[in-house]
Order: C-alpha cells, then structure tokens, then sequence
C-alpha cells in the first residue's frame, strides 16, 4: 500500500518540485505575483478559488506596473522641470 501512494504521489511530486523551482526563480528576482502564480497549478482545491487568487496576482502585477509607470513619468517630469 505504501508504495502504491508513494508512485501515485509520484507526478505530483515532480509536479511541485518545477513549480517551487519556477517560484523560487520569480521570487528572486522580486516576481512575487508573478511567483503566486507559479504556485496555482499545484494548488488543490476548487478551480473557481484558483481562478480567483491568478486574477488577484495579475490584478496586483498591472498595479505594480503602473505605479512603476507613473513613478517614471513623475521623475522624468522632475528632470524636465530642472532643466
């Protein structure tokens, strides 16, 4: 019995380790979104909850981009005016 559940977890295993791999590639280089979302086709559990916490990241991922966005703009704005 033992090691039907053992090769039975077995591509679930495999499954997690390229997922925590890849998140662990995201969250280094500061993708913490981007890391989240990584983590969801691993997740178990209903797909509507999964479905809702991927729209969150990417929610959170545009966020970040435009206050990435107007942060630039302010700044170059700033540079302009001191010129």
């Amino acid at each position: 019995p033992r090691e039907a559940s053992s090769s039975a977890t077995s591509p679930r295993a495999a499954q997690l380790h390229r997922a925590l791999s890849q998140v662990q590639t995201c969250a280094s280089q500061g993708n913490f979104a981007e890391a989240i979302q990584e983590c969801l086709p691993a997740l178990l559990g209903p797909q509507e909850v999964v479905d809702i916490v991927g729209s969150l990241c990417a929610a959170w991922q545009a966020s970040i981009k435009k206050q990435k966005r107007e942060h630039q703009n302010a700044m170059e704005a700033m540079v302009s005016e001191a010129r």
